[in-house]
Order: C-alpha cells, then sequence, then structure tokens
C-alpha cells in the first residue's frame, strides 16, 4: 500500500519531467479550496483524534452498539506491537519504492505476453463478465413484454415460495363459508372475463373483458361495504377502458402477437397459476393473523380532531400521507405529459405540412424518377 501511495501521488510531483502538449496552470481557487480544507481537517483530526472522539465517535458507536461504550482516541499508545509491525511496513514500502523500477521491469520482461497468473485471471474474468452479460441480456431482457413479465412473476414466486418452505410453511387454517348467490355471481363472473381476457385475439375484445374484471371488483367493494374504493374503481376502469380503446383505434388493424409456442403457452401457464395460488396462500395467512387495532384507533381518534376530516380514507391520503400522494399525482402528471408529447409529435409527423403540396408529392417525390411516382416509366 505505501509503494502504491508513493507511486501515485509523490512521483507525479517528484519525478522526472514531462512536456505536455499544453502548458500547465494553477487550478483557480474554487478548486483546490474544498481538497486543501479536507486536507487540514484530516491533519488536525490525525494530530489530535480525541478532539471529535468523545462529541462524535463514542456517541455514534455506542449507537451501534446499543450500549453506552467509553473510550478514548490518541496518538501515542507507547511502543506496543502494533508500532512495531507498522515500522516495519513503512521500511519494507521504503526499500520496495525505491527498488520499484528495476523489479518492475524485470517482472514485465518475464511474464510479457503470458495469459495466467493475477493478469491472466483478471482478463479471463473480463471476458466470461462479458459473455455472462451478452447471456443475460439476450435471454432475461428481449423485446417481448410477456417474457419480461413471464420473468418477473417467476423470480417473485420462486423466491417467495422457498421462502414459506424454508419456513415450515404458512400457517394457514381459514374457515371457508359460502356467501349468498350473488357473491358466487360475482365471482364467476370475474373469473369468466379473466378468462376471456387469457384467451382473446384481439386488443378491443382483450381490454373490454379486462374493464369487465376491474367492474366485478368493484362490485365486490360495495358488497363489503367500501363505497369509496368501489367509485375510485368504477371510475379508473371507465377511464382506462376509454383510453385505451381510442389509442387502440390508432393502432394498426391486426390481431395480437402471433401464438407462442405450445412451451411457451405452458410455461406462461404454470407461472400465473403459481403466483395466483401463492398469492391466495399468502392473503389466507394473513386472515389467520391477530387483527392489530393500533393505527386504526390511532386514525378513528385523530382524523376530524386533528384534520377536520371525517372520511378516514381520504384523510389518511390528503393530509398524513400528503406529500407520498403528491408524489403519485406528479409521477402521474409527468407520465400523462411524455405520452401526450410523444402522440403529438406521431400525429405531427403523419400530417403534411402547407408548404410540401399535396400528400406523396413533396421534394423527395418530385426529384425521384418517374417509375418510383407511380407514373408510367
Amino acid at each position: 500500500m505505501l509503494v502504491i501511495v508513493v507511486l501515485v501521488t509523490l512521483v507525479p510531483f517528484l519525478g522526472r519531467e514531462l512536456h505536455a502538449p499544453k502548458a500547465a496552470h494553477e487550478a483557480p481557487l474554487s478548486m483546490w479550496l474544498g481538497p486543501a480544507l479536507l486536507a487540514a481537517l484530516g491533519l488536525l483530526f490525525g494530530l489530535a483524534p480525541d478532539s471529535i472522539g468523545q462529541a462524535l465517535v463514542v456517541p455514534g458507536a455506542s449507537a451501534v452498539a446499543g450500549a453506552p461504550l467509553d473510550f478514548y482516541l490518541a496518538l501515542w499508545h507507547g511502543l506496543t506491537p502494533a508500532l512495531w509491525l507498522s515500522l516495519a511496513t513503512v521500511a519494507a514500502g521504503i526499500v520496495l519504492t525505491f527498488a520499484w523500477r528495476p523489479l518492475h521491469d524485470r517482472l514485465l520482461a518475464a511474464f510479457s505476453g503470458t495469459t495466467f497468473g493475477p493478469a491472466g485471471a483478471y482478463e479471463a474474468f473480463l471476458t466470461g463478465l462479458k459473455r455472462l452479460a451478452a447471456w443475460q441480456t439476450r435471454v432475461l431482457q428481449s423485446d417481448d413484454l410477456r417474457h419480461h413479465l413471464t420473468i418477473i412473476l417467476a423470480f417473485a414466486v420462486g423466491l417467495l415460495g422457498l421462502t414459506l418452505l424454508l419456513r415450515g410453511g404458512p400457517p394457514v387454517a381459514p374457515s371457508f363459508e359460502f356467501g349468498a348467490l350473488h357473491e358466487i355471481a360475482f365471482l364467476v363472473l370475474i373469473a369468466v372475463a379473466a378468462l376471456a381476457v387469457v384467451r382473446a385475439h384481439s386488443r378491443l375484445v382483450a381490454i373490454t373483458a379486462l374493464g369487465v374484471v376491474g367492474f366485478g371488483f368493484a362490485l365486490v367493494f360495495v358488497l363489503f361495504s367500501a363505497p369509496d374504493l368501489a367509485i375510485t374503481q368504477f371510475l379508473v376502469e371507465t377511464l382506462i377502458v376509454i383510453i385505451v380503446a381510442l389509442v387502440l383505434i390508432r393502432l394498426p388493424h391486426a390481431l395480437l402477437r402471433d401464438e407462442p409456442r405450445h412451451g411457451e403457452r405452458a410455461l406462461s401457464g404454470f407461472v400465473a397459476i403459481s403466483g395466483g395460488m401463492l398469492l391466495t396462500t399468502l392473503l389466507l395467512a394473513v386472515a389467520t393473523i391477530p387483527f392489530d387495532r393500533t393505527l386504526t384507533e390511532y386514525f378513528e381518534a385523530s382524523s376530524y380532531p386533528e384534520a377536520l376530516g371525517r372520511n378516514i380514507v381520504n384523510v389518511i391520503l390528503v393530509d398524513f400521507r400528503a406529500l407520498d400522494t403528491l408524489g403519485e399525482i406528479v409521477v402521474l402528471a409527468v407520465a400523462a405529459a411524455g405520452a401526450f408529447a410523444l402522440l403529438r409529435r406521431s400525429r405531427d409527423r403523419r400530417t403534411p405540412r402547407p408548404h410540401d403540396g399535396p400528400r406523396g408529392l413533396g421534394e423527395d417525390d418530385a426529384s425521384a424518377p418517374a417509375s418510383e411516382k407511380g407514373g408510367p416509366a
């Protein structure tokens, strides 16, 4: 380490003079004032370490240890074994520094062109790293959205499932009760709509069926006395269906992506079913845990006196977690502005400009041969 410090810091300043293409000049005060201040503070605290030890280091160590600690920092502790080892290290570093040039030349002549040793291992590591990066990019980062989602869900299901198995499985012991006829009808509606999304060959049919799934969940919210969530779900699903349908109108009138191979469909189905089963298992496990009403009681007692609101959900969104809600709104606004800019730019590209003349008779067409214009050759 001492040799490296000398070669990196002292040799550039004390070595032989090199003629640079341009004349060097001193940096302005604004550039070297910061490093000079840090160097001065490092020298000061190194010579008198206990000047900040009792005020900063001891409290920090006590906070990490979780118990009060009592120690002091000093530069001189007497002739200890650590001091003798440090002196021996410095002496060895000085000897290697003076012998560095001939030693470096001999090592370079002896091992020049070899592919073994630390240099060869480093080159082999870099080559393998590039091959690994190319492989994982080809396998994990393709341009297929379905492939991306399959990999993400597969890793999530695998890690969560492995964690459950290693911990002895979830404590699931729920009691099942058949609901009313209309509740079962809503669940059947959601299941049929979800199956229609999977089996759809048209974009418009898929998004419409997905909207039916959302409306079904909104009805479930109504059944379980959550009208505010139901209203939000109804509005979101309506807007999503309308907006996406309008976007689909501007897309080419084609079917969805080509039918995947049998192996891809089987893998996607296995991952989807496993994810659904795992999520159901986790929800049932959470339902067996005793409900903690600490936060519930706090918001019930504080919503009206502190935020002057009787709707607890709205008070939480716009008062207790107002900054979080503001961040979500900003993200949505930025995304909407970006989408609007892209759509407007695409429309501007397709719309001919007034000075371009009739469509198909621009400057490029005017200078093209007659055979390229579509006329007689």
